[in-house]
């Protein structure tokens, strides 16, 4: 009895804190959204001390650099995508598939399961991170020709757009959070594969619109306003 008593506790424990984590998401839209702001705000400019720095750096040392760069990015992506698909992925197919008609459109992603919650979080991080941090790195290693590099208003606005989303789409506990995640993050991974990173980009964006079609006519669970909100953030990238 003292034993099943303890898991009692521990399994409460476990919930109060995963409750708290989503609740965090919410909470902290506001100074995020100010974040994104002044992430889609500061122009190239206040960065020229990082592309007078590439300038200056040897060609020798500057490949090297760019080659850790796509490494270290990749790998960390890839990470990220592995721990997606296996903690939310994976089960929300396995329960789709077995309701009846195999509705895959509908996945039952768990957010109060620990694991997917912790992926999810966590690469939501990550991505913020990798925003700022890709801010310097671009024109230090002159990384701008590459398509998810790009430079620029719009690219800002649209990534600062998709990270809105994500966070909003984490505190109501809605799967437009992992599609999006997933697509920025293979973008990183598949960086030098244009034509699978395209293919890829497009099946999850025609997964995203078909799981918003049934989301807005009722066939799926889910928040209408969020899906297509996914949906809209998502297109552009």
């Amino acid at each position: 009895m003292p034993s099943a008593d303890f898991d009692a506790d521990q399994d409460g424990e476990v919930v109060v804190s995963v409750s708290r984590v989503i609740a965090m998401f919410g909470l902290t839209v506001p100074p995020l959204v100010l974040v994104m702001a002044v992430y889609a705000s500061l122009t190239e400019h206040v960065f020229g001390l990082s592309h007078f720095m590439g300038s200056q750096m040897g060609a020798r040392t500057r490949r090297a650099l760019r080659a850790a760069h796509h490494v270290l990015s990749a790998a960390v992506s890839a990470v990220v995508q592995a721990a997606l698909i296996t903690q939310c992925g994976v089960p929300a197919l396995v329960v789709a598939s077995e309701l009846p008609g195999a509705q895959l459109a509908c996945p039952r992603v768990d957010f109060r399961e620990l694991g997917c919650l912790a992926s999810g979080a966590s690469a939501s991080l990550l991505l913020v991170l990798a925003l700022f941090v890709e801010r310097v790195s671009v024109p230090l290693l002159n990384l701008s020709h590459l398509p998810v590099y790009a430079r620029g208003v719009l690219p800002r606005l649209r990534n600062a757009a998709a990270v809105v989303v994500v966070w909003l789409c984490m505190a109501e506990e809605q799967v437009g959070a992992l599609l999006l995640l997933a697509l920025l993050f293979a973008r990183r991974v598949l960086v030098h594969v244009p034509k699978l990173d395209r293919g890829c980009g497009v099946l999850i964006k025609l997964y995203t619109v078909l799981n918003m079609s049934r989301v807005i006519s009722y066939k799926c669970p889910g928040s209408r306003r969020l899906a297509v909100a996914a949906v809209i953030a998502m297109l552009p990238l």
